[in-house]
Parts: structure tokens; sequence; C-alpha cells
């Protein structure tokens, strides 16, 4: 089964290719990305993984498909309406930053982290590493020295790691667009490092590493960069690399390199067979219709609704939201321990089995493919940030569907509001009409 999903995504990925001439587009990335996870995946005996069931392989397979026809399907569509859109999205309107807003956001961040960061620094000076800030950040069951109050992970939650999750693709934009302002990049890279203290997490070097690659394509395809710009980037890609293994060592010690990749992009689809098996036998009338995927967006409503005093959590939420996160974060042993990742298919399909699946999974890919062509049509920085934040979803699939996490989903609600519509110049206008 396995060798048969390989052999379909290089072909997803080829036709993305084809219709695209390029391999920015949201099929060829997402197809060649599981086409890797899973010629990954067939190497798990060697480091001790279970074997993945034919039934769990048959979901994936499923939903890959669904995706794929996701994304023709918006081709379908486009075609109707494409003469409009080119009038619309090339004509009157353009998008530009409000950086005194984000100067605001980003300083208050930077002061919280700040903050938060005293106390890290104490752990560290007492002998303790990153490993023991990471299990103090984590801990979700008790306040700690990392926790330190409730207002304190509200905040967290809701404002700091959305802001320093978003200004990623922002401040990468903001490069190659041309604008490149400095006190917004300063602010970003400082975010960004006082975040990795706070945490002990690596996700926003590898992140931010990926928007550079896939942005300096999307750029390099539409206008011509220079030398210079490329060996920037080439450099800053390098140096975040060697960052992350970095702190990969300060976090583990010794460490393989190749088992590490393994257990982060591969080993969830042995873990993802294990956890859908527990919701058949112990839940198998429990079902999110939605919940799941996007609790990200539901949860704030409720949390701010239940504190307020105005309306409890409903039982049939607490059940899914255990099922999604805390069940999750328990660390089980399927032939190695694993926790927390189980691929994006899991979330879709607590939400409702196969037809989640196939439901979820095609309304993301023609939601993908929109972006994408509206990004490529109009080169705005709000759709190439957009478009940018889709795609670390895809890039990173197999991990989990993000917007079942707040961080992610509020981080996208706030795009909306960090960018401004202007009328382009008249002179613009005229050229283009020309």
């Amino acid at each position: 089964m396995d060798t048969i999903i390989i052999l379909f995504c290089l072909f997803a990925a080829l036709t993305g290719y084809i219709i695209e001439r390029n391999i920015f587009n949201p099929i060829t990335l997402f197809f060649t990305y599981w086409a890797g996870v899973l010629l990954l995946v067939i190497f798990g005996g060697y480091y001790g993984a279970n074997v993945t069931s034919t039934k769990a392989y048959l979901i994936i397979f499923i939903g890959l498909i669904s995706f794929y026809v996701g994304c023709l399907f918006y081709y379908r569509i486009d075609k109707k309406y494409k003469l409009k859109q080119g009038i619309e999205d090339k004509g009157a309107y353009d998008y530009e930053l409000r950086y005194k807003l984000l100067y605001v956001i980003y300083g208050i961040v930077i002061l919280f982290l700040l903050y938060n960061s005293k106390t890290i620094f104490e752990i560290l000076k007492e002998g303790g590493s990153f490993k023991d800030v990471r299990k103090l950040y984590t801990n979700r069951e008790e306040y700690n020295i990392v926790r330190k109050s409730p207002l304190n992970v509200v905040f967290k939650n809701f404002v700091s790691t959305p802001v320093v999750y978003l200004s990623l693709p922002v401040a990468v934009v903001d490069f190659f667009s041309g604008k490149r302002n400095k006190p917004l990049l300063y602010m970003t890279f400082t975010m960004a490092l006082l975040w990795f203290i706070n945490s002990g997490g690596r996700s926003v070097l590898l992140w931010l590493a990926m928007y550079f690659v896939i942005a300096m394509l999307i750029y390099r395809k539409q206008f011509k960069l220079s030398k210079k710009i490329i060996y920037i980037v080439g450099g800053l890609v390098l140096a975040l690399t060697l960052l992350l293994l970095f702190t990969t060592s300060l976090r583990k010690g010794a460490f393989s390199l190749v088992r590490e990749v393994f257990i982060y992009f591969a080993a969830p689809i042995p873990h993802f067979d294990y956890r859908i098996s527990v919701i058949n036998e112990m839940y198998p009338n429990v079902f999110g219709f939605g919940v799941s995927s996007l609790n990200g967006f539901i949860y704030p409503i409720l949390f701010f609704l239940n504190n307020l005093g105005l309306m409890p959590y409903p039982d049939a939420y607490l059940l899914i939201r255990h099922l999604s996160f805390e069940e999750l974060e328990t660390v089980v042993d399927i032939g190695v321990r694993m926790n927390a990742f189980a691929t994006m298919f899991y979330q879709l399909y607590l939400d409702g089995r196969i037809f989640g699946v196939v439901v979820g999974s095609s309304v993301f890919g023609a939601i993908c493919n929109w972006a994408y062509v509206k990004m490529k049509s109009t080169m705005n920085q709000f759709m190439v940030v957009f478009y940018l934040v889709l795609i670390q979803k895809l890039l990173f699939s197999v991990v989990r569907f993000y917007y079942y996490q707040p961080s992610h989903a509020i981080g996208l609600v706030l795009l909306f509001f960090i960018f401004k519509k202007t009328m382009k110049p008249p002179m613009q206008l005229e050229m283009k009409g020309m």
C-alpha cells in the first residue's frame, strides 16, 4: 500500500508541475513532501517503529486523493471567473502593511517575552538546560516558574505566540518585496529569539528557513532577484539550519540527526494508526463535526464566554477537545516513544471519520489552490503572506491540522488587520490597461 501511495504522490506532484511550471504550487509541494514522508516510513523498522496498518494507509490515501481533487476542482471553478478575477486582482487595489500598528504589537510582545526570559536565565544559571525549560513550558497540568500564572498563559496563547508565528512570513515578504523595513526585521528576529529562549521550541527556526526558501522561489519566478539577494538568503538559511542543529544539541545532548528526522516526519504515521484505533474502539459514536479541525477558531470564543460567566463549556466540546489535544499529548509506545504528532488526517478523522477526511482534505486543497492562484495573479504582499502561511500547514501536515491550535487560527485572523487596502496610482492603472 505504501508503494502505491508514493507512486500516486509522485504522479500528483508531476501534474502540478506540468500545469504550473514551478515547484512552489500547492500540488507539487504537498505531494513531493508526502512522497518523502512515506519513503521515510518504509525505513521505520530500523528504529523499531510499529508497522502501519493497511487501514491507516488507506485513510491517508483517501485524504491525499481528496486534497488533489480539491485542488483540481478549484481550477475548474477558476476558469469560469478568470477574466473577472483578473480585472479585479490586477486593477485598482494593492495592500500595504500597517507598520505603526505592528511596531506597537511587536513592542508589547517583546516586553512580555523579555519579562519571562528573566526566569529562563535563572534556570540556566542554576544548571538547568533548555530541555528543562521545554518540559516546564509544555506542562499544561499545573502552573510553574515558566507558566507563571493564568493571565501569563492566556497572553502567551492568545497574543504572543500568534504574533510571533505570523511575524515570520510577514518579515520575509517585506524583505523580498523590496520594503526591507529595518525596525520590522529587527523586531521580528528579536521576537523569534526570545520565543525560543522562553519555550525551548525550535519550530520558528525551521519555519523561518522554509519561508525564506519558498518566498525566494516565488519572487524569483515573478521578478529578477539579484545574486546578492540570493546569496543573502542562502546564508540566512544556512545560519538558521546550523542554529537549529545547535539548539537541538542543547536540548538533547548527543543525538542522531537521521533518527530525529524520522521521529518528526515519519513516526507520526504509525502514531496516527494507533490514535484512530483508540477512537474506533473507545469512542465509536463520538464525532467532532468540524470542532476538532477548527478548534483554534472556536476555543478562544468559548474561553472568554466561559470566563465571563456567560456560558460554560459544552460537555460534547470538552470531550472533542480532550481527544484533539490532551489525549494526543500523552506519550505512547509505538515501538518508539511518541506523542502530539499524528498527521493532519487525525483531526479530520475525529470530526467525521472517512467522510471528514474526504470533505476536510478536499476543501483545504481548494482553499490552498485558490490562495496560490490569487497570489500568482496579484503578487501583493497580503496574498503572498497568506499563501506562505498555508504552505507552512502543507509542509508540516504530517504533524497536525494546525487550525485546531488557537495560535495559528488567531494568527490567520490577525493577518486581515495588519494590512490596509490601498488604491494603485493612476499611472500604474494606465500601464496595465495598455
